[in-house]
Formats: C-alpha cells, structure tokens, sequence
C-alpha cells in the first residue's frame, strides 16, 4: 500500500500508464523501477522512454530535496541521467521542464519568467528545482 500512499487511489491506473512513477513512493530505487516497466511493457520500454526521463529527474531532484537542496545545477542533472543510461540528457532536461517536472531557476535564485528562456535555460547550466 506505500504506492497508494505516494500516488493516491489511481495508483494502480497510474502506473499502468506510467510505470515509472513507482520513483515517487519512498525508496524505491530507478533499478527496481525499471525493472517494473519492463515487466510491464515488456519491448516497449527503454532508457530513452520520455516517461523514465522524466520520473527519473523528479526522483533526482526529491533526493536532492532530501538532503537540504533547493536546487540542483542543470549539468548535474544532466550527468545523472547520462549515469543511468539516458541517451540524450539534454533533451530529458528539456522535457522535464516543458512537462512541469523541473523549474529553471537563473543565478538569482528566482524561476525564469513564464515562456521566457525556459527551453535555453535548461541547456546552459541554470538550476533545476522540483515543481512541488
């Protein structure tokens, strides 16, 4: 029940659909998630899959919450992902932000303003904070 806890009553459903919100209930590792997804949907997963992108960036981003972060720079996500075998960091950067997984925060510790730069900032070396 910790994913009823985590993910509410449409556990379940949801992680149907997405199995790699299994990050979102407490320790629960990306290895045990992703073995899940392929349990699941077998073929039709892989290290690319925008769903694992970006569940793995709000899991990074959580940890780092964790342990005291408001933010973490946008190149050590990057090298995160580049660690568990995402092909193109800098897109699952991109798409996490667009998705509202991550905000891009500039040098002064406030998010870019709607629509402006998100896209860029996410590429050249701002803070990523979780979208809570």
């Amino acid at each position: 029940r910790p994913a009823v806890g985590a993910l509410g009553e449409q556990a379940a459903e949801l992680l149907r659909t997405d199995p790699w919100q299994l990050l979102a209930v407490p320790g629960v590792r990306p290895e045990q998630a992703d073995g899940f997804a392929r349990a699941l949907l077998g073929a039709g997963c892989g290290p690319d899959d925008g769903r694992r992108t970006a569940a793995l960036v709000g899991w990074l981003l959580e940890r780092a919450a964790l342990q005291g972060h408001t933010a973490l720079d946008a190149e050590a996500v990057r090298a995160a992902l580049a660690e568990r075998a995402v092909g193109d960091p800098d897109a699952a950067v991109r798409d996490a932000v667009e998705e509202g997984v991550a905000l891009v925060f500039r040098d002064g510790g406030e998010p870019a303003p709607d629509g402006e730069g998100d896209e860029e900032g996410a590429e050249d070396g701002a803070g990523l904070a979780e979208d809570a």
